[in-house]
């Protein structure tokens, strides 16, 4: 019976973890390209066959509906892959040597191991890329038709892993291509057509590299000899077996919790790991539970991917000066950044100066001065920028009309006040979306001080201060009052005489002592893309309660906030779990009651 009731903990830890996260909607808009192109007059093939059905890989774009669904479950169900387009370029890449491979070069350098006929590094040519073979891409990108480029090849294509390109592209697991002229930052992702269990891996070493870049939390910058327990949020996350036998958290990309050394995500040691308490952050205070590689996959590459994408972050708000939702951070470069509104001020303390911290603000129509004001308890650098985030300071990399700042002030200081008026904005439009950037207190990874954190206050004003002779009316119209509510159903909700010149954000929260709190965060628009209606699957199923109540805040432009609440409401305290954790669940029992049986024979 000792064995039933472990597996009954077991089970119990595992539908609330899936109950308990903040997921909202992130839709990810993905041109797939390969390059397959066909193998013609090929000696040793009868007829001519895509690159892909001669060496017996699967096309691109069936790895890339892998992707898609390995990206909806490590995500808690927020990331939503949409492709755009499916290009197959029938052209073996190019390298920046301008030599490509023919069908039979290709075929006798992976069949016989003969050399090609060239001599090169097998560096894959992005610029003819963009400019010749996928002219479109940077327009797409640009106008938000797309997203992301996943783009797949074969082996010896010369591409890297994972690029960031565009103005101001940042290392993103190899060197941003910081001169394509695309004002929006974004990513290309370039799986092998014959490494189907690496994507995850290749987006797992991407993430680590932006995580890191906004962090600046390179373990160079925390020796043996210090003290772990004070170290920034990401480098903990990292923590694992390898570096601190006694503070194992959710470990790297290469390495699990349990890891002894690189790529051994199937070792079946158990260790005290602390990745669970990731699911309730920022509370880190929960016990420790014993762990090893049946948790990740058993060693599978992707599924252990999938396990430790599904333990960041994904909630509303800033803590310790970064935005809690760190997938948007990652899939969403180009406008991860917090949103305040003119006449708010953002406060944050225990923040870490090594990394960078954006905002993002929007002046509304019939502004004619707005002064943007950042004050820090360390001197730092300053840049501002019109329409996107930049990443940090790359723009020393770029001059000329490729530069990623409006301005950057390297000189560092405290304070920096930007007063932006018609005749002094950059040359920009005075109206619109703007975004700041502050941090990089430090030269290098060693001068950075230990434990010296301390805050910021970041704070917009704007001209004329708009008054609303007729404030909008929110009224959520589900659930409603005296209904029961299930997990899976809709929250929605209707906003009567909305400012003409939109919003800002949405925030949703609940509370199940009435109007007294605590309010729970659910999500927020500027994360989530928030809209109405709305499918909340969070609800708690461990709440001794058996009513709700929602409450919505609308922040317009101007910092004014609009705020409205649903009636009490019933829960369902017993949720029907999803159905792959049902026949999970059904195998388990199944399980327990042969061993019980096989024991009482």
């Amino acid at each position: 019976m000792k064995f039933f009731w472990n597996v009954i903990f077991v089970l119990t830890l595992a539908v609330s973890a899936l109950e308990a996260f903040s997921v909202g909607n992130l839709d990810l808009k993905v041109a797939v390209v390969t390059h397959n192109p066909y193998m013609t007059n090929v000696a040793e093939i009868a007829r001519g066959r895509r690159m892909n059905a001669t060496f017996g890989w699967p096309t691109g774009y069936n790895m890339a509906k892998d992707q898609a669904n390995w990206w909806f479950e490590a995500s808690h169900g927020m990331v939503k892959v949409t492709f755009v387009t499916n290009v197959v370029l029938n052209t073996w890449p190019r390298y920046v040597s301008g030599d490509r491979f023919t069908p039979q070069s290709y075929y006798d350098a992976r069949k016989k191991g003969v050399r090609p006929p060239f001599n090169t590094s097998f560096t894959f040519d992005y610029m003819y890329f963009y400019t010749n073979e996928c002219p479109w891409i940077v327009e797409y990108i640009n106008k938000g038709i797309i997203d992301q480029v996943w783009l797949y090849s074969h082996p010896d294509g010369g591409c890297y892993e994972s690029r960031l390109n565009g103005w101001g592209a940042d290392y993103c697991n190899s060197n941003g291509l910081g001169t394509l002229d695309s004002e929006k930052v974004f990513m290309m992702c370039t799986p092998s057509m014959e490494r189907t269990d690496t994507p995850m891996e290749n987006f797992g070493h991407a993430a680590e590299s932006m995580l890191h870049t906004r962090w600046d939390c390179s373990y160079i910058n925390y020796h043996p000899w210090r003290d772990y327990s004070k170290k920034n949020d990401f480098v903990l996350f990292n923590m694992n077996y390898a570096i601190d036998t006694n503070n194992i958290q959710v470990g790297t990309v290469h390495y699990a919790p349990n890891s002894t050394n690189d790529y051994l995500w199937g070792m079946k040691n158990y260790v005290d790991c602390y990745a669970d308490n990731w699911y309730n952050y920022p509370d880190l205070s929960g016990p420790a539970r014993s762990m090893n590689c049946s948790e990740w996959g058993g060693g599978v590459n992707h599924k252990h991917k999938i396990w430790w994408f599904k333990h960041f972050p994904q909630k509303v708000g800033l803590h310790r000066g970064q935005m809690m939702n760190w997938l948007c951070v990652y899939l969403n470069p180009a406008k991860a950044a917090h949103p305040i509104g003119v006449g708010e001020t953002i406060e944050q303390n225990d923040v870490d100066f090594a990394g960078f911290f954006p905002f993002s603000f929007e002046l509304p129509e019939g502004t004619t001065q707005a002064v943007v004001k950042v004050t820090t308890g360390i001197p730092v650098e300053f840049g501002i920028r019109k329409k996107y985030v930049p990443m940090n300071s790359r723009n020393y990399m770029i001059t000329g009309p490729n530069n990623a700042y409006e301005e950057w002030t390297y000189l560092r200081d405290t304070e920096k006040v930007w007063t932006l008026t018609e005749d002094n904005c950059f040359g920009q439009v005075l109206t619109g979306k703007w975004y700041i950037t502050f941090g990089k207190a430090y030269d290098y990874s060693l001068s950075r001080p230990f434990d010296d954190n301390t805050n910021y206050v970041v704070s917009v004003e704007a001209w004329p201060k708009v008054v609303n002779s007729r404030p909008p009316e929110l009224e959520v119209t589900k659930p409603l009052e005296g209904e029961r509510y299930d997990l899976g159903g809709k929250i929605t909700w209707e906003i009567n005489d909305p400012p003409a010149d939109g919003w800002l954000s949405f925030n949703l929260s609940y509370t199940t002592n009435d109007f007294l709190g605590p309010w729970i965060e659910i999500s927020e628009d500027y994360a989530f893309e928030l809209k109405s209606p709305y499918n909340w699957k969070n609800f708690p199923s461990d709440v001794k309660c058996d009513c709700a109540r929602i409450r919505l805040i609308a922040n317009d432009l101007h910092g004014n906030a609009y705020t409205n609440y649903s009636g009490l409401f019933g829960i369902r305290l017993d949720p029907v779990p999803e159905p792959a954790l049902a026949i999970f669940i059904l195998t388990a029992f199944g399980i327990i009651f042969r061993k019980i049986k096989i024991s009482g024979e």
